[in-house]
Order: C-alpha cells, then sequence, then structure tokens
C-alpha cells in the first residue's frame, strides 16, 4: 500500500509521527545500589550495542569507550584505539559527533533530573542506557508501504530487577485511521530486516530481536555463578546455550508486556482544526479508534467513545495527552507546530513535548512489573509454605519475616518511582495507576502483608505450643524416671524388709509386710501418683487462665 493512498472516505488524515514501544521485563535478580555502577561497566563493556550510560544524580551522561573509538574510527582518526579516551574526547569534531548522537539521550536524562523528586535520585536506585540505533526494513506485504525505518533504542535499568527498553520510530506519511491502527498493532511484530551498526544483519521480527540481543545478554548476572564468571555466562546466552526453560526458572516472571505510545504531530482535515482540542471534538472517534477501540471504531457511541478516551491530561490546549493500558495517546496540532517551526531544531522540539507522555508510561511500566514481580514471588512463597505445612515440616518464623521484608521492599521501590513532583507528568502517572488498576495491585500487596503477619503468629504459636509439649513431655519423662527410681528403691527396701523381719517375726509375717510394701508402691505409681498430677495440671490451667 502506498503511504498516499488511503480510503477516500477517510477525512482525516495524519501525518509526521513517533511510534514508542515500551517494553518492561524482569532481570531474575535485584541488584544492590552500589553495584549498579559495576554491572553496567561489565555489560557495557562486552556488548557493544551500548553507546551511553548516565546513573543519577549525576547531572552529564557518558559515552562509552566502545562508542568513542568507533565514532573515532568513522571520522578516519589514525590509531584511534591507541588514544586514550580523554584525548580522543580532546577532538573537537569528535566530541560534535558524540554529543550529536546523543541528544537524544541528553533530553532524556534532563527530563527525569527536571520532573522527579531529588531526593529519589540522589539514591541512584536506576541507571539510564542509549543503545544503538536500527535499521528497520519492514517485509510484512501489509507493512511493506512503511519501507525503511530508523528505530532508536533506550533502556532504564532498576535496582528492583527490572528493565525498561524503550523503542523509537519516526514515520513520515499519510495514513488512515486505519492505516495508523494497523502500524502501531502489527509493527512489532512484522517480518523484518533489522540491520545494526556493526553491518550485523537479521531476518525476523522486532520483538525476536529484542528479546534475542537485547533482554538476553542482559540474563548473565543470573548464571554468572553456574558458568564460573560473567564472560562465559554473557557469551552462553548471546550463542543461545542456555535453555529457555532454564531462563524461566530463574526468573520471577517471563511475561513481557508491551505498551504503545502514539504520538501524533500532524494531521490534515477538511475542517478547520487549529487546537489539539478541536481535533478532539471533530474527530472524536478516529481518536479513540487509535487510542483503544480499534477496528470498531466508527460504530461506537459518543458517550462510550469519551468514556474510552478517559480524561485530557494536557495543561496546554496545542496538545492533548491520553493515557491507558496498551495505549496512550500524544496528539499535536496546527498551533503547536507553528509554536515550534521557530526552534533550532524541531525534531527534538517535538520529542521533549512527547516526553511529557513518554516518560511516566516508562514509569507506569516500571511500577507495574515491580508489582508484578513481587506478586508473583510471594504468591509462590505462600503455596510453598502451605505445601510443606501439608507434609508435616515446619515453616519458621523467621522465614516468614524475611518475605515480609521483602516485600516491603517491593511497595517501597513502587511508591518511589511514582515520585513525580511537576504536572503534568504527575498528573500522567496519578490518573495511569488509576488506568491501570496500579493502585488495586498495590493494595493486593498490602492485604498480603497481613497474610504475612497472621501467617507468622501463627506460625510463631505453633512453634512455641511445640516447644511446651516438647517441655512437658521431657518433664513427664523425668517424673518417670525418678518414680522408677523409687519404686527400684522400694523394691530393694522391701527385700531388705523380709530379710530384716523374717528372724523376728516368721516367715509368713515377714512376707505379709513385704507385700503391704509392694502394695502401696503399686497403688502410689498407678493410682495416687496419676491423680495427683492430673490436679496440678488443671490448677495451673486456672492460675494461667
Amino acid at each position: 500500500m502506498d503511504t498516499n493512498m488511503g480510503a477516500e472516505s477517510e477525512e482525516v488524515r495524519f501525518e509526521d509521527l513517533d511510534l514508542v514501544y515500551i517494553i518492561p521485563f524482569d532481570l531474575g535478580a535485584p541488584i544492590e545500589a552500589e553495584d549498579l555502577k559495576e554491572l553496567l561497566e561489565r555489560f557495557s563493556e562486552r556488548y557493544k550495542m551500548v553507546e551511553g550510560i548516565w546513573i543519577p544524580p549525576s547531572e552529564e551522561g557518558r559515552p562509552t569507550p566502545q562508542f568513542v573509538y568507533r565514532k573515532a574510527k568513522e571520522l578516519g582518526i589514525e590509531d584511534a584505539e591507541k588514544i586514550s579516551i580523554e584525548e580522543l574526547m580532546k577532538n573537537e569534531k569528535l566530541r560534535e559527533e558524540i554529543d550529536k548522537a546523543h541528544t537524544m539521550f541528553e533530553a532524556i536524562f534532563s527530563a527525569d533530573s527536571d520532573v522527579l523528586d531529588p531526593e529519589y535520585l540522589e539514591l541512584g536506585r536506576y541507571a539510564r542506557l542509549k543503545l544503538t540505533d536500527l535499521n528497520v526494513s519492514i517485509k510484512d506485504p501489509e507493512l511493506s508501504y512503511l519501507n525503511e525505518l530508523k528505530c532508536e533504542l533506550y533502556l532504564l535499568l532498576h535496582c528492583a530487577g527490572i528493565c525498561v527498553l524503550t523503542s523509537w520510530i519516526h514515520l513520515n506519511g499519510n495514513f488512515s485511521t486505519d492505516d495508523l491502527i494497523k502500524i502501531e498493532r502489527k509493527l512489532y511484530y512484522a517480518e523484518s530486516t533489522i540491520k545494526d551498526p556493526f553491518e550485523n544483519i537479521k531476518e525476523g521480527t522486532l520483538y525476536e530481536f529484542i528479546e534475542q540481543e537485547i533482554i538476553k545478554p542482559l540474563w548473565a548476572v543470573l548464571f554468572e555463578s553456574e558458568h564460573g564468571n560473567y564472560d562465559t555466562a554473557f557469551y552462553a546466552l548471546k550463542k543461545g546455550d542456555i535453555a529457555g526453560d532454564k531462563i524461566k526458572e530463574k526468573l520471577k516472571t517471563s511475561y513481557f508486556p508491551v505498551s504503545r505510545v502514539v504520538c501524533i504531530r500532524k494531521h490534515r482535515c477538511n475542517g478547520k482544526c487549529a487546537t489539539a482540542e478541536d481535533t478532539v471534538e471533530r474527530h472524536l472517534k478516529d481518536i479513540a479508534g487509535i487510542y483503544g477501540t480499534h477496528g470498531a471504531w466508527r460504530y461506537c457511541r459518543e458517550d462510550a467513545t469519551r468514556k474510552v478516551l478517559g480524561e485530557n491530561l494536557s495543561l496546554d490546549v496545542h496538545y492533548a495527552i491520553f493515557v491507558s493500558g496498551a495505549v496512550s495517546l500524544f496528539l499535536g496540532s496546527t498551533t503547536l507546530d507553528e509554536e515550534l517551526k521557530f526552534a533550532k531544531d524541531k525534531e527534538l522540539a517535538y520529542r521533549l513535548v512527547e516526553l511529557i507522555l513518554v516518560q511516566p508510561v516508562e514509569f507506569l511500566s516500571l511500577s507495574g512489573m515491580i508489582l508484578r514481580v513481587y506478586t508473583s514471588v510471594y504468591r509462590n512463597k505462600f503455596r510453598e509454605f502451605r505445601e510443606r505445612k501439608k507434609r508435616g515440616e515446619i515453616v519458621r518464623p523467621s522465614e516468614v519475616a524475611e518475605i515480609r521484608e521483602g516485600l516491603m521492599d517491593g511497595l517501597e521501590e513502587y511508591n518511589n518511582v511514582s515520585l513525580f513532583i511537576k504536572d503534568p507528568e504527575r498528573s500522567i502517572m496519578e490518573h495511569g495507576k488509576e488506568r491501570l488498576r496500579l493502585s488495586g495491585e498495590a493494595d493486593a500487596l498490602k492485604s498480603l502483608l497481613k497474610e504475612l503477619d497472621d501467617m507468622a503468629r501463627t506460625f510463631y504459636e505453633e512453634e512455641a505450643l511445640k516447644e511446651q509439649v516438647e517441655l512437658a513431655a521431657r518433664q513427664e519423662d523425668l517424673s518417670r524416671k525418678q518414680v522408677l527410681l523409687t519404686i527400684l528403691f522400694g523394691v530393694f527396701g522391701a527385700f531388705q524388709a523380709l530379710e530384716y523381719l523374717e528372724p523376728k517375726l516368721g516367715f509368713p509375717y515377714a512376707l505379709a509386710v513385704t507385700l503391704a510394701i509392694f502394695t502401696l508402691i503399686y497403688l502410689f505409681y498407678y493410682k495416687l501418683y496419676p491423680y495427683i498430677r492430673g490436679k496440678l495440671h488443671l490448677f495451673r490451667r486456672k492460675k494461667a487462665e
């Protein structure tokens, strides 16, 4: 299909837009903040797709040595690999090229510094990475008219053991509503030829490339001990030597949800839609179709369509912002385009406005995955505890306390990543949590805390009762031994009495006295002693009550 073709009945056409895919995934294990820098160093040394790193609260990101040397080689600097990074960065032309390549990356982490709570940034709980750009040639017949696309990749790595990969794809064309719906839903899974700057060519989908070439290498930390060192594990994953089932066993969740942000900069229509508000009012069904109703958008009632869209979270009439689970929408306008046309870098100027939506959606995805991971872990632990109890095994309160502490950490991470200090980002985050039902998931985790408290109390009481029973059994055993010793000595005493009394009383009388002694011992041990013990037990219980 030609990009200039479309259903003639369509009144509105969409031009010049960014399609952003946001993919959170589990690393399998949390990372201590003090270890984050070391992990990134090890990863970036072996993974040449990493071009830049930023760890808050630093005000500047830094290019990786591999990226600096690659750019130096592209500029024709002789024997660049023999020159130190510090010396190379003194080259003005090289510095300009690196700054140009990292313009968007700098805009992203600068936005973090601007809108996130400074106290949270000081903790250094996450890092942002700039990865290499990809050239994606679409082979899918339904989308082949898109030709070659540039895909920009950025990675957020959080100490909770969660990553968020963000893929920016720019689209120029003349798209109908149906075209745009098809593109946003199918592009990520479309058969393509994917090229990187290192002349590597992969056939497959963007989804497959991201899983195999970006996500898998990050799992090396899970297999470091098994393979002897990080390098061996890293290359084993890269080569596919570690089976998928083995990876899944290590992960808390293997589910990678994909959120899409559609950023429409321009549109054309027969009406006079100057502002974004005008566009929403005049083309309500089209906008709702792109946003969520999809193929049924033509047949939606107006009230249902408005319900699907929800609240416009923009503070500015020049653009509109709508947030949901699967698709979020940024809608520009003629007035916004006029406002930005004098910007020194119009592309960057548009991206900065789009980041107002994309950035909170990244953190919403991060928050959702944190909740999903911790919920999964502790649900599994609950099942394990119950199974152990059924088998008669002991679950110690200290084990429950350890799980509870981890759960508290998860809730703290969830609360911290929501710390936006400015609007509209703060409002987008809070509204998004409601639309994605994250608040309900957080409440469910809080209820798990109560379950853990109840479980710990039950296990403590059971353990205390068991100790009391064991103590009582030991005391009972000791009492029996004492009685047996008494009987034993009594028997010996009886025989001594028989020997003593026989010369004086005669054998029949002496025997009668001895039998009387045996009878008294029997009555004491089997009759009187249990009676006294029972009375004492009742007395102790009443006293305890």
